[in-house]
């Protein structure tokens, strides 16, 4: 499936896809590129945020209309910068924050 322009982002995640609406996409890259930008000593991390903060954006200003393909990384700070936030996750949000948490949670059980 196409990320359908000015409407909604598409992640894919262990062979799943979610979504989030643009505005949603939106501050969750601006959320990305902040803690990449706060640089808090991880490495990994900060290249994997702005990696995922870098392809939301090229989704949103319509350079490409594939789904963002998640690795590990990708989604542990996805799971961070939404664990983090001071609104609660619902509808597509929550189930991005759901299956990156479960990830998560995979990973640790490996």
């Amino acid at each position: 499936m196409r990320n359908t322009p000015s409407t909604f982002v598409f992640f894919v995640l262990d062979g799943n896809l979610y979504r989030l609406p643009e505005g949603q996409a939106t501050s969750l890259g601006e959320s990305l590129r902040r803690g990449a930008a706060q640089d808090l000593g991880d490495q990994g991390h900060e290249a994997a945020a702005l990696a995922v903060a870098n392809a939301i954006e090229d989704v949103l200003v319509g350079a490409t209309d594939e789904p963002i393909e998640l690795d590990l990384d990708g989604a542990a700070v996805i799971f961070h910068t939404l664990d983090s936030s001071s609104e609660a996750p619902r509808g597509d949000r929550h189930r991005l924050y759901k299956a990156t948490r479960e990830a998560q949670q995979d990973a640790k059980e490996d």
